[in-house]
């Protein structure tokens, strides 16, 4: 079997949850002896860089396209970006069997599948973020409660009253027509569908996506990549709440930034926040402000987490706090907090919803985007805490396990059919 994968994010030049599915499956199908191509985007403006990608006696090519500017036709999507060319060029030459795209973006989106489709079959798309079939892009109904994900009228009303300005522009330009073609062109060219949560099949058969074309295949860490501590480090007498990820409106930066204002002083507890240099720089500014204004306070600030440093993060803290506003499909920290014996407080949607099923010892719950009950949940966190947490390995393993196989199992079903 020979497999491509396409998506702008890549683990060489960028940090998200995208990025780790795609790293994890591209060395699980190498590792399965399966010939396999990854294409992305670089940083050099003028040539395709071929990287060979070494894991476990094993390798398979990560080819990364040169980083132009996108123009304004190519962004509204009236016209084929340029990447288009290489790719096709790329795809020719190896004559994939399966061809699994991850996530849309200007880089490769539904008219690239378009393109795609008249040359090859059997492909797969997989859904990272609500982004893809929600027009307002976070799946929160007028910003006030999570939304169904039903395209129709209804999101009209959501996109105004977000913001009229945006909203009347893209309501005039037809934005959430375009999103429900999208979908009902992904049905048409016969492109099958990869969800990582319960939710998001929900709503694309909400939508008119047949459920024999979804598969649902959830997140999975990669045991053996993770750092281990052994170690807790934390040396204060208060609860330690950490919070690790993008500081955007979309992960809930309002919700953390109005805690840590009402928190910055208290005796309890101590705040540790990594928060990566591509955060939303306004909402940086407000984190320092607040900082700067309490110079003794209980807030402290990490810019350098990366992949080597995580275990240490993890051991210094006791529990992770994710307050996201959008509806999560994952998220990814999730499983690398219960990885490392922590607790997580998540929102009651979504992908963390879904994970407390599974882990109802390390998950707790709080009502979405709510500051009271959040404090709520904060107050008896010690309750909590008393009741020590058993790290699974053997399920771990058994998750990533099922990632690769589930994922063979999808594109064998596949060339199965086409031979059919």
């Amino acid at each position: 079997m020979k497999v491509a994968l396409i998506s702008e994010y890549n683990h060489l030049t960028t940090i998200g949850g995208t990025e780790h599915y795609t790293e994890i499956l591209a060395q699980k199908l190498c590792i399965y002896g399966i010939e396999l191509i990854f294409i992305s985007k670089g940083f050099h403006k003028d040539e395709i860089i071929e990287t060979i990608i070494n894991y476990n006696s094993c390798q398979y090519k990560l080819l990364l396209l040169p980083s132009k500017n996108f123009n304004s036709s190519e962004i509204k999507l009236k016209s084929v970006s340029y990447t288009w060319d290489p790719i096709f060029k790329i795809l020719n030459d190896f004559k994939p069997d399966i061809i699994n795209i991850h996530t849309f973006s200007t880089f490769f989106n539904i008219r690239h599948i378009e393109q795609t489709a008249l040359f090859f079959k059997n492909l797969v798309f997989t859904s990272h973020i609500p982004e893809h079939f929600c027009p307002k892009g976070d799946m929160i109904f007028k910003n006030k409660r999570p939304c169904d994900g039903k395209i129709g009228m209804k999101c009209n009303f959501c996109l105004l009253s977000t913001n009229l300005r945006d909203g009347l522009k893209y309501v005039f330009k037809g934005y959430i027509n375009d999103k429900k073609r999208t979908l009902d062109k992904l049905n048409t060219l016969g492109v099958h569908i990869v969800s990582t949560s319960e939710w998001q099949k929900k709503q694309l058969v909400e939508n008119g996506m047949p459920n024999a074309k979804i598969n649902i295949i959830r997140q999975a860490l990669k045991v053996s990549s993770l750092a281990t501590s052994s170690k807790n480090t934390r040396s204060s007498s208060k609860i330690i709440i950490g919070f690790l990820g993008r500081l955007s409106p979309e992960k809930g930066s309002a919700l953390l930034l109005e805690l840590l204002e009402n928190l910055k002083n208290n005796k309890l507890f101590h705040f540790v926040l990594g928060v990566p240099a591509n955060s939303d720089s306004n909402e940086i500014e407000k984190l320092y402000r607040i900082v700067n204004n309490n110079p003794n306070g209980n807030i402290e600030i990490i810019r350098t987490v990366n992949f080597k440093t995580k275990a240490n993060f993890f051991s210094s803290i006791d529990v992770l706090f994710i307050p996201s506003f959008c509806i999560e499909t994952g998220p990814f920290v999730l499983l690398e907090s219960i990885f490392y014996g922590k607790r997580v407080l998540a929102p009651d949607v979504g992908g963390p919803l879904e994970f407390q099923k599974e882990y109802p010892d390390s998950v707790l719950l709080y009502k979405w985007n709510n500051k009271e009950d959040v404090l709520k949940s904060f107050n008896h966190l010690s309750d909590f805490l008393r009741i020590k947490i058993v790290v699974d390995d053997k399920k771990n393993q058994q998750k990533e396990d099922a990632f690769l196989n589930q994922h063979l199992e999808l594109f064998n079903q596949l060339l199965s059919n086409q031979k059919i």
